[in-house]
């Protein structure tokens, strides 16, 4: 079963790459976008399984407002065109640390 790990990240780019780096697995694949309010040159991560969307898909996002929804099908697109039949979809945040396993996960789903 495949998982896309939809992910919003506005800050910490460090805490971005260990969240990144604990869902790796090859049936997981994350798809980021960062909020165009910051600066993407932090996030400049080279992983297999890791999407960062491009400039022109990024949202500059208001907590609570619409354009979190706009980031949300923007994620959502760059998951169903990448060309993998994706079973599952998670919607996270760039604070969002698993506190399961990555084998935990795959049994319950």
């Amino acid at each position: 079963m495949n998982h896309a790990f939809l992910m919003m990240v506005h800050d910490e780019p460090e805490l971005a790459l260990r969240i990144v780096n604990r869902l790796i697995a090859p049936n997981h694949f994350i798809f980021m976008h960062i909020d165009r309010k910051i600066s993407k040159e932090h996030f400049n991560f080279s992983l297999k399984g890791l999407t960062i969307l491009p400039n022109d898909s990024r949202v500059r996002v208001s907590w609570g407002g619409f354009s979190q929804v706009e980031a949300e099908f923007q994620l959502m697109k760059s998951a169903l065109t990448c060309g993998i039949n994706m079973d599952y979809f998670h919607l996270i945040s760039g604070h969002d640390y698993p506190i399961v396993s990555n084998n935990l996960l795959d049994d319950f789903f």
